[in-house]
């Protein structure tokens, strides 16, 4: 994915926590709020409690690998933030592209053909 695609700034990640909504699934939690741009932005969190920063920098890689197979589908104009749970860390890749599918069909920003 591109770079412009990524969400950075602290301000972002704030107001999607605080004024977003979210959708969870036991390996990855989905924060998402519309942005005003013409394209959607994501971004992708592995906090301590995950596990070491090997196992973080894993299950980011494979959150990321996941969203940018589906990232074709997903509706533009929004802020994504990806969170991984404890339980992400022992979870495959097909288990977190299943979990990530689901979140975004349940948050409805998947177009829909």
């Amino acid at each position: 994915m591109k770079r412009n695609f990524h969400l950075t700034q602290t301000r972002d990640f704030c107001r999607v926590k605080k004024d977003g909504k979210s959708r969870h699934h036991k390996f990855v939690v989905i924060g998402f709020i519309p942005n005003t741009l013409e394209y959607s932005r994501v971004a992708f969190v592995a906090s301590k409690a995950v596990c070491n920063a090997v196992t973080r920098n894993l299950v980011k890689r494979r959150m990321k690998a996941c969203v940018a197979n589906s990232w074709s589908s997903v509706k533009p104009g929004w802020d994504l933030v990806f969170y991984a749970r404890t339980a992400g860390a022992k979870a495959s890749y097909n288990d977190l592209q299943e979990a990530i599918s689901t979140l975004l069909s349940k948050a409805g920003l998947i177009i829909t053909k």
